[in-house]
């Protein structure tokens, strides 16, 4: 004698949900009954703690093994198994007649039939007399790589100087530290997106009756009763509920990362700009007395410091006009 509760009963259940007959219940098909838990009762039924093998899709065994627990459990707690499974059978059969049919899909039959233009293919050979004339356009190419010279050409006019490898290093800091930002602020805008729609469903989940106390276990057992519609609706809120809490702490980690690095930029930014500000002052006071030439001096011991991050001066500042270039562009 099988050991497996109302078999019969669940191999056509599962028949029913199987739409494309495949013997497999896949995410699309337990959205019929699920909506967007489908993807976490899956996970569930084709876990190893229901007996499943975590393949991604749902096998009769393993739902078979589903009913099998709900039978053991009401057992366990010195309820009517049978009548419990019969329950829970009969609360999802009538979830399901209200769902959506859909329909199997007809697209693999179309696709043999777009492989047959593949004969066609030797008509193209003809073709090949052609290509003997494009080996003569061939030259044009050498045009682009003409035109592409006078564009290296404007690299050549950048002073090699300590003034030139503290302008490149500050150009470089500071569009660092302006993507950093832009990171942070669209992580923000994110983050209050999720939060949004978290309040949303939390709301939904108390219109069903979900609270805070509310557990899955309690409403397993709620529906091998007369209420199992109720505790159905109620099992797909308390799902979405936990699944966007989740989200929202996972998004408010990245944005932590985000700010964490964020916050490392303005160092390098600051250390930049002072180096530019003695560079303007000595400017206007060379018009005074000689005493003011010593003022001149600090400001070019002081551009050493960049030396040793500038092995070549005039590629790291066009590095940092191509970085700049890239940042205003993705804005």
């Amino acid at each position: 004698m099988s050991e497996n509760t109302h078999e019969e009963e669940v191999k056509k259940f599962f028949a029913d949900i199987d739409v494309d007959g495949s013997g497999k219940l896949e995410i699309a098909e337990l959205k019929r009954l699920f909506g967007d838990n489908a993807e976490a009762v899956a996970a569930e039924l084709d876990g190893i703690g229901n007996g499943g093998n975590e393949d991604g899709v749902v096998s009769i065994e393993e739902l078979q093994s589903f009913f099998n627990n709900i039978k053991k459990n009401a057992d366990a707690a010195g309820k009517d198994g049978e009548a419990s499974v019969a329950k829970a059978l009969k609360g999802l059969r009538i979830t399901l007649s209200k769902a959506p049919s859909i329909a199997p899909a007809a697209e693999p039959a179309a696709e043999p039939a777009a492989a047959e233009p593949a004969a066609a293919e030797p008509a193209a050979e003809p073709a090949a007399e052609p290509a003997a004339e494009p080996a003569a356009e061939a030259p044009a190419a050498e045009t682009p790589a003409a035109e592409a010279t006078p564009a290296a050409e404007e690299v050549v006019d950048i002073p090699d100087n300590e003034e030139t490898n503290k302008a490149a290093v500050g150009l470089q800091n500071l569009q660092r530290a302006k993507k950093a930002k832009a990171k942070v602020e669209a992580k923000r805008a994110e983050l209050a997106a999720l939060d949004a729609e978290e309040k949303k469903i939390e709301a939904e989940a108390e219109a069903a009756g979900v609270t805070e106390a509310t557990t899955e276990a309690e409403l397993e057992e709620m529906a091998s009763g007369p209420e199992a519609d109720k505790a159905a609706t109620m099992l797909q809120s308390l799902q979405r509920k936990k699944e966007a809490i989740k989200k929202v702490e996972a998004k408010k980690a990245e944005l932590a990362a985000a700010e964490a690095e964020a916050a490392a930029e303005p160092v390098a930014e600051a250390a930049a700009e002072p180096a530019a500000e003695p560079a303007a002052e000595p400017a206007a006071e060379p018009a005074a007395e000689p005493a003011a030439e010593p003022a001149a001096e600090p400001a070019a011991e002081a551009a050493p410091a960049a030396d040793p991050d500038m092995a070549s001066p005039r590629a790291n500042l066009q590095a940092a006009k191509e970085l700049d270039a890239q940042l205003n562009a993705g804005e």
